[in-house]
């Protein structure tokens, strides 16, 4: 017997698929002759769980590289090896880890991690996970999604004390995704763990952020030289970033 609600859901992945660029829901409704109501609940699941993207404009839906990748042997193969040239060029430069995280519901997952060679490190294993609100790698994620999608993991998400300087106001939150937005990095500090501070930065396809890159370090060698080096490099980065941006939407990122 057929489950409805997956018949459904694959009559808007389908109609997704064949699109040559964002679709509106009207749209998708003439399509796929359902409901306005039943394809918007389908949406904010797939747009929840990653494999829809929305426009900024809020005008069209279209599926992301998640859903391109549920059909490969590695599912992350892509970003690794899009994102491996610049997080080794950073791990030469700085010998501190660097991490390469994706977005899950409201956890960060790592997909790709190269390891300082200095003694005293902090190091998160591959394919292990962080709530997004307490590391610099969630907060580049979160920052650059569509304000919609931001808001609603803001209101779904518990805000729990990881450290004694875990965010844990929602406003304050906010506020800090909206100063990351505008610089183009993001920050942590001894927030997800005591002891390091982390700097962020994302990566983006079709001006939605896939992953983020982020550099671990101990506050020990955390140096005002070290942190501006850091945050120089995070925004070379971040101008890629800003040239897919006016390039998608015709004006400056």
């Amino acid at each position: 017997m057929a489950i409805a609600v997956l018949e459904k859901s694959f009559s808007v992945l389908e109609a997704l698929s064949r699109a040559e660029g964002p679709t509106p829901l009207a749209e998708l409704a003439a399509q796929t002759r359902l409901p306005k109501p039943t394809i918007y609940r389908i949406l904010k699941t797939l747009l929840a769980l990653g494999y829809v993207g929305q426009e900024r404009s809020l005008a069209g839906y279209f599926l992301t590289s998640r859903m391109a990748n549920l059909g490969q042997p590695d599912a992350f193969g892509a970003l690794r090896e899009r994102a491996r040239p610049i997080m080794e060029e950073l791990l030469e430069r700085f010998n501190e880890t660097v991490n390469l995280g994706v977005l899950e519901s409201v956890f960060v997952r790592y997909i790709e991690v190269l390891e300082t060679s200095q003694s005293l490190r902090q190091v998160v294993a591959p394919r292990s996970r962080d709530a997004f609100y307490s590391t610099a790698i969630g907060r580049a994620l979160v920052a650059f999604l569509p304000e919609t999608e931001r808001e609603r993991l803001l209101r779904s998400v518990e805000l729990k004390a990881l450290t004694p300087k875990t965010i844990t106001d929602r406003h304050a939150l906010r506020t800090e995704l909206d100063d990351t937005l505008k610089r183009g990095w993001s920050r942590e500090q001894g927030e997800n763990d005591l002891g390091v501070i982390c700097f962020g930065a994302p990566l983006l396809d079709q001006g939605r952020p896939v992953a983020a890159i982020s550099i671990t370090i101990p506050t020990i060698r955390v140096t005002t030289e070290v942190r501006k080096n850091v945050v120089a490099a995070l925004r070379a980065i971040h101008s890629e970033v800003a040239r897919e941006k006016e390039l998608l939407h015709g004006r400056p990122g």
